[in-house]
């Protein structure tokens, strides 16, 4: 009886949900464009209701996060609350959650628009980060759910090191000759263009004309249009080089070297 009880209460939690959604929607129909919308609202509200009615074992947490990221980025945050957890509603209600978003952008500039999302799973939560562009710099916004509910919201700045990161990573691997965990890197077209034996031929002639690697001296990363780089400089025997590793939705499709000062030469650049 217990259990055909709370039966009853998640359906009833479902199609209040998508009620919420529908007059959200036919309430901010009028105020389009004041939000300056980039797809149809009706769109927008479709996903929310799929979010909520699909089964549990058919969530795509990556889907549902773009959904709840783009509704901040267009300004939409009363339907933006309506899928916090309980918790969550009382610490970010709308006005404070509209404050979170300004302040975001604020630091890095208007949004743009997203670039890419990954998840990941932890128990009975499961995280959407979505990789987004903003006018000075990119960040990656970590949705976290539980169920169909949002339990967490994060902003990682590119800054913070991620790229930058899985550019010493890579590099490391170059160093000490792990060509195959380097290879696993690429994404799929860099894997058809420089297999691992070739990735290695091609590190070698780096080290054959100035000298054994000796170490990773800095690193920094920065962007262009949707991709992410890490300019990782490394210390050689003769002459130092910069190792130019460029990503795209977190799998390197990019690889050049130059020298780090005197002429301009391109070492190598992958085909």
């Amino acid at each position: 009886m217990l259990a055909g009880t709370r039966g009853l209460e998640v359906v009833a939690m479902r199609w209040r949900a998508v009620v919420m959604a529908l007059l959200v929607w036919v309430q901010g129909c009028d105020r389009a464009e004041e939000h300056e919308l980039s797809a149809p609202q009706a769109e927008l509200m479709a996903r929310v209701a799929e979010g909520v009615l699909g089964g549990e074992a058919g969530l795509d947490v990556g889907r549902m996060g773009e959904t709840f990221v783009d509704m901040l980025a267009r300004g939409n945050f009363s339907t933006a609350v309506s899928v916090l957890d309980e918790e969550m509603e009382k610490a970010l209600p709308e006005a404070e959650l509209e404050k979170v978003w300004k302040q975001q952008e604020a630091r890095a500039g208007a949004f743009v628009r997203r670039v890419g999302t990954s998840t990941e799973r932890r128990g009975k939560l499961g995280a959407a980060l979505v990789k987004c562009r903003f006018e000075r710099g990119s960040v990656t916004v970590r949705v976290v759910f539980e169920g169909r509910k949002v339990t967490g919201l994060f902003f990682l700045p590119a800054g913070s090191g991620e790229v930058r990161a899985r550019g010493e990573a890579f590099v490391d691997l170059l160093g000490s000759g792990d060509f195959d965990g380097a290879f696993a890197m690429f994404d799929e077209s860099m894997k058809k263009s420089l297999p691992a034996d070739k990735l290695e031929l091609v590190w070698k002639s780096v080290v054959a004309r100035h000298g054994e690697y000796k170490k990773r001296l800095r690193a920094q990363e920065t962007w262009h249009d949707k991709y992410d780089i890490a300019l990782v400089t490394c210390e050689l025997e003769r002459k130092n080089v910069v190792v130019k590793v460029v990503f795209e939705q977190d799998r390197v499709t990019g690889l050049f070297f130059f020298p780090e000062k005197g002429d301009n030469e391109q070492i190598y650049q992958a085909p």
